[in-house]
Parts: C-alpha cells; structure tokens; sequence
C-alpha cells in the first residue's frame, strides 16, 4: 500500500508515491522508514511537514503508537520518532534472530553473488551487530561457494592496501564472471585442435610445410656415411669402406670350394 504526494516539475504537478505501515507480521518496519526518509529528502520537507506526513502513512497498531508518542513527547524530531517505531516494532528478540541468521547465512549453489550480497546486507541492516567493515567482509567470505572463495581470496591477497567489505562484493562478483565465461566458452577454444593435413587445408590458407622432407634424411644419411670410415674392413674387398658402399655389393655372388 502506498500513499500519494504530489511533487512539481517545471510547473507540472506528479505524484510521489509515499510507503504506508500499519505495524502487522511481515512489513519491515525499518525498509518503511528508509523510504520515508527518501521521499521527505527527494521533496524536502520541513520537520513538520515530515510529522504531518508520517501521521498519514501510518495505519492500525502503528497510527495509534504515534498518537500515543505526539501526546507525549512533542518536542522529538521527526528522525527521533522513526528510531523509536524502529525499536518498537523490531524488538531485541527479532534483531537477536536477525544476527544468527546472518551468522549462518551462506550462498546456495544455484544462487547468485548479487542475490546473496542483498541478503546479507538486509539481514545486517536488522540485526545492528554494529561490525566493522573489516568484519562484515570476513562473514560475507565465510558464506561464499568454496569454488568461489578461492579466487576471491587470491584477488585480495595481491592487493597492496586493506580489503573492505564493498572490495570482497565486486571481488565476487568479478569471480562468478569470470566462471561462467569459462563454462559458457565454445569447446572449440578450450581445447587446443590438431594441425590439418596440407589437403585438408581450407581454401585460401597458407599451407604448412614440414620441417625437413624425407628426402632430406635420405641426404643426409647418404652425406654422413660418406665422411665417416668404418672401424673395420669391408668383408667383401677389404676396403677401408662401410659394407653398403662396397663396389662388389651388386656383383653375383662367387662360389667358393665349400660351397661347391
């Protein structure tokens, strides 16, 4: 439910819809009346008018606790008066629950860092544990998926100053990114493909050559037999030659007396 207030802009009148709160199970008392600042900011209204405005925001249970309080306290601020129906409606017990939940609040595994991220910071802004940035930054860490944590941890690690709690959000978020750019890539390049044969070239590549053909290593072993000498003779003449090199290689064999 909401109210409306009118708001001028260059001579035309458009309404602003103010928050209205009646004090039942289930509304946020404190998101009320952090809306209520917002709108009273955004038209700049007086302390009065922001009185005056609140007593028409307020339904039920909650109208007749202001009534009660403009009766008794009329020289509170209009701020003073949004603290106390903060505690009034949002007793100990209730911001006592809120700060277990956000002990053991972590991140579900088809949860977003930006859903957990608001999460958290609702279930801070109830539970007032009054932590340090510093802190409210290790418990958003300890809620984290592990497989997350770890590159989180190694981003603030090389970091030369201080990680605060904003710099551990945009560390997360920046990891969920990255991860899902990973997994969303083409297997084609994630993994390193084979070279083609040269006839199975697309049209228009430049074709690769081997490094050395294999009549190259002919060559070569032709070249290396020609400059080195065998240990010993060859058995067919006795040359200072290798056996595959010897003239009488193609001759036809000569019988000798045993074989006759």
């Amino acid at each position: 439910m909401s109210t409306a207030c009118d708001r001028t802009f260059f001579g035309e009148v458009y309404p602003v819809d103010c928050p209205v709160f009646s004090g039942a199970d289930g509304e946020d008392v404190e998101e009320f009346c952090d809306k209520f600042r917002a709108c009273a900011k955004l038209d700049g209204w007086s302390d009065s008018d922001q009185r005056l405005r609140l007593s028409l925001c307020l339904r039920g249970h909650a109208l007749s606790w202001f009534r009660f309080m403009s009766q008794h306290d009329e020289a509170a601020t209009t701020d003073d008066v949004l603290r106390e129906l903060c505690d009034f409606f949002f007793p100990p017990i209730r911001v006592f629950e809120a700060k277990m939940q956000l002990h053991k609040l972590v991140q579900r595994q088809d949860e977003t860092v930006l859903s957990y991220a608001v999460e958290f910071a609702c279930l801070a802004r109830k539970s007032r544990c009054g932590y340090s940035d510093k802190q409210l930054a290790d418990l958003f860490l300890i809620g984290l998926l592990p497989h997350l944590r770890q590159p989180v941890l190694l981003q603030l690690f090389m970091r030369s100053s201080e990680y605060t709690y904003t710099d551990v959000v945009r560390a997360s978020r920046t990891a969920e990114a990255c991860l899902e750019l990973e997994h969303s890539a083409p297997f084609e390049l994630r993994k390193p493909q084979p070279l083609l044969p040269a006839t199975a070239q697309p049209e228009g590549a430049t074709l690769i050559k081997p490094l050395c053909a294999p009549a190259d290593h002919a060559a070569d072993a032709e070249a290396s037999l020609t400059k080195s000498k065998p240990r010993k003779p060859c058995p067919r003449c006795n040359g200072p030659h290798w056996s595959s090199r010897c003239p009488l290689k193609k001759l036809p064999k000569m019988l000798t007396p045993d074989d006759e």
